[in-house]
């Protein structure tokens, strides 16, 4: 609905938003008195419901800027990204955050009734397009001055209020329930993310039922190699050989076309040093030690010093069983407790190849690892369930969201009342 489509019900009068209201101007100045002050953030209104959240009075000497003073006859509205359009009726008088505005609604102006404008999709797409500022935009109240809206008599703006309270009302009790079952959601998908691996290898390796008669090898005696990368930093080329660091091991699946290239005649001199292949084990020791990728590709690839480069004796240690135990909680607090910390940790090659691994006979370590694979697969799947539910109930909000902003659109074209 721009300006110009307005329609003026009959009996109704066109205005400018500024006619309607007062703003404050007064400023609250910091003081070192310990009095309790009602302050009143952005952070204190919750969403564009006008409910007042974690607020509890604040000592006046811990507020150390100006204030804008408001009263409890006054409608707060934010005016910051991502708070724009939040609106709060206060029911005391006290101060808020100079990037919240205090209006004060004219004697022939229903309080409520303005909050409700200030909420609409109208006010909000005009505010939106008027916004300032890079890191932190924010509308001007000359913006708000400017809107037109079409109002009707006090008597009747009080009748559309009794009418829209009892409809938003519900629709935003709906709309809570299901935001709240969004959170619920993420907290599960986030537990699950952060505990169930190392669950799974307690579970797997340390309260194994065998875990007892596994002996304690250091991987110096079980790898036929333990080495790093270049120490020093090679030519990058746009086309070449692929140079890998420790911020490309950072997920599973190496971005490839993100990983920095070096020239072939380079490569072919580091390689004689340390050559990955395939199913070998890439461990992080430097800047972010502890993370481990097995080489699954047979392309030719060079390393970084970050990296160390781990060949595992393949007839008594599974590469697979020697990712999953360099990923425990074992292996990183050894691998923790061994490191160096001055401006960057670092893990040298004699602590990674001093740090202690449980052996089990092969064919348990390929069972070992047989079973995180498929118990991996049954949570990649319940994490895929959750965030399908996340999807529908976020097309609930959406609707509901569109729903009040019709109701709105409604009231304030005449459409709720005769």
């Amino acid at each position: 609905m721009s300006q110009e489509e307005i329609q003026i019900p009959k009996g109704w009068e066109l205005k400018k938003l500024g006619e309607t209201f007062e703003e404050s101007d007064q400023k609250w100045l910091p003081n070192t008195k310990s009095e309790m002050i009602n302050y009143v953030g952005l952070e204190n209104i919750e969403s564009n419901t006008g409910i007042l959240v974690n607020f509890t009075p604040t000592q006046s000497s811990k507020i150390k800027s100006s204030k804008t003073i408001f009263t409890k006859k006054a409608i707060l509205y934010g005016k910051l990204r991502p708070y724009l359009n939040k609106v709060l009726l206060p029911s005391f008088d006290g101060v808020c955050s100079t990037d919240i505005l205090s209006l004060t609604p004219k004697s022939n102006v229903d309080r409520i009734f303005l909050a409700y404008f200030l909420r609409s999709s109208h006010v909000l797409s005009i505010t939106k397009k008027s916004m300032q500022g890079t890191k932190m935009p924010r509308t001007k109240i000359q913006v708000l001055r400017e809107i037109q809206l079409s109002i009707p008599s006090l008597d009747t703006q009080k009748k559309i209020v009794q009418k829209l309270e009892p409809i938003l009302d519900q629709l935003e009790e709906k709309k809570q329930k299901i935001l709240s079952l969004i959170e619920q959601n993420k907290v599960r998908i986030k537990f699950f993310e952060k505990n169930w691996w190392s669950f799974l290898l307690d579970n797997e390796i340390k309260n194994h039922p065998q875990s007892k008669e596994w002996k304690l090898e250091k991987l110096s005696s079980v790898c036929d190699v333990i080495t790093d990368g270049a120490h020093k930093t090679p030519t990058y080329v746009k086309d070449g050989i692929p140079f890998l660091r420790v911020l490309d091991i950072k997920n599973k699946n190496i971005n490839w076309n993100a990983v920095k290239r070096i020239p072939k005649n380079e490569h072919e001199e580091l390689i004689k040093r340390t050559k990955p292949e395939f199913q070998d084990i890439l461990y992080s020791k430097n800047g972010t030690i502890g993370r481990s990728i097995v080489v699954e590709w047979k392309n030719e690839f060079s390393i970084f010093v970050s990296l160390a480069l781990l060949k595992p004796k393949k007839e008594i240690l599974n590469p697979y069983f020697l990712k999953i135990f360099l990923d425990s909680n074992d292996a990183m607090s050894q691998a923790t407790k061994r490191s160096k910390t001055a401006t960057v940790t670092n893990l040298h090659l004699e602590e990674i190849r001093d740090i202690l691994i449980p052996l089990p006979l092969p064919q348990i370590q390929k069972q070992i690892v047989q079973n995180i694979k498929n118990i991996e697969g049954k949570f990649k799947e319940q994490k895929n369930q959750f965030e399908n539910i996340k999807q529908n109930y976020e097309l609930k909000i959406k609707y509901i969201n569109h729903i009040q902003s019709s109701i709105l659109d409604s009231a304030f074209s005449g459409k709720l009342v005769n």
